[in-house]
């Protein structure tokens, strides 16, 4: 397990139990901010965005985008918003094409088969998967509303 893929899972880890009460007065301030996913100048339906802060130890904030391209973030409670701070951007959409529903992988579990698992297919350019790739950052300070992340 790598070093740096170790601290994370150290630092969720931490994040997770220092964050079970809603409410927490020692819980850092969030800003309600939302952000716009467009592709080739279209909204992106369901891609994963994370804006992992630039400071170690910082608070990080994840969201999923809605058919309009539309993310409400999460960083201690569902849609609570931003830490303010500094952030590099990961944005991924992967799907999976021809997997069975769940109903269908049932029956072929029922006949003692294995379900077929599908094709899994990138709706985004890879690079914007790391955030030493993407080339995305995001500034989030108190009045901040709304990030914009048109991809190419």
């Amino acid at each position: 397990m790598s070093a740096r893929y170790f601290g994370l899972c150290v630092a969720l880890a931490v994040l997770a139990a220092g964050c079970s009460k809603s409410g927490d007065p020692n819980r850092p301030k969030t800003v309600p901010v939302t952000a716009t996913v467009t592709f080739q100048g279209k909204p992106v339906e369901g891609a994963s965005v994370m804006l992992i802060p630039t400071v170690p130890k910082a608070n990080g904030a994840t969201g999923k985008s809605d058919p309009s391209g539309v993310v409400k973030f999460t960083t201690f409670d569902a849609g609570d918003g931003v830490v303010a701070g500094k952030y590099n951007v990961v944005i991924s959409k992967t799907t999976v094409e021809g997997a069975p529903t769940e109903e269908e992988s049932r029956k072929y579990v029922e006949k003692g088969q294995q379900p077929p698992s599908g094709k899994i297919v990138e709706g985004l350019p890879e690079k914007y998967k790391s955030e030493t790739t993407s080339g995305l950052t995001a500034e989030v300070a108190e009045g901040t509303t709304e990030l914009k992340f048109d991809l190419n």
